[in-house]
């Protein structure tokens, strides 16, 4: 299941704050900051071809990266702790089809694959369901862009649980905005998105 929660602290990285204006797919050659309500941030940007890297902060230190393909599909993900900048564990997931057939969301869409997972040194395999929504508006910071909102369950998991994302097709990015298990429903509202210089 998607772990992802991901910001850099890295501040000396990423000094300073482009202006008002609205985040754009440009920005993530240097960085998109995502700001949440409970004082964690999120730094995303370009990773390599057809990934990109998020970043995520909590008290000033970064406790986790993840690497999504396609803005979208978890493919590593890194535990870091007490700052350290070498990783505490790594879980990765590889999907079948390769990048070139794994779908950006389009709106109305599905998709259902079988990753195979190394987690905690075990080998697995994990099916994934993704249905993409009807695209909407979604505004943050004062500026409005396109979003298809993934749901992400996971059919075989004995636990029931459901990942939430917001999908920014302009961006070519998604934020995790919820998660759900046997225990209800956790929301992570964004507040603020810039771009870093």
């Amino acid at each position: 299941m998607i772990k992802r929660i991901s910001v850099v602290a890295l501040a000396a990285l990423f000094p300073a704050v482009a202006g008002a204006a609205c985040v754009t797919a440009d920005n993530l050659e240097r960085g998109i900051r995502v700001d949440y309500e409970d004082d964690a941030s999120e730094v995303i940007y370009r990773f390599g071809p057809n990934t990109l890297a998020a970043d995520y902060l909590e008290g000033g230190q970064r406790t986790s990266r993840s690497l999504l393909l396609h803005g979208v599909y978890l493919v590593e993900y890194l535990g870091f702790d007490n700052g350290s900048d070498v990783p505490d564990y790594r879980d990765t997931y590889s999907f079948p089809p390769g990048p070139d057939g794994m779908p950006l969301p389009y709106p109305g869409g599905t998709f259902d694959v079988t990753a195979t997972t190394l987690i905690d040194g075990s080998l697995d395999r994990e099916a994934q369901s993704y249905v993409f929504g009807a695209e909407q508006s979604y505004q943050l910071s004062g500026c409005t862009y396109r979003m298809v909102p993934v749901l992400i369950t996971y059919p075989d998991d004995p636990e029931p649980w459901t990942d939430y994302l917001n999908y920014l097709p302009d961006l070519g990015l998604s934020l995790y905005v919820a998660s759900r298990d046997a225990e209800g429903l956790d929301e992570f509202p964004a507040v603020n998105m810039i771009g870093l210089e």
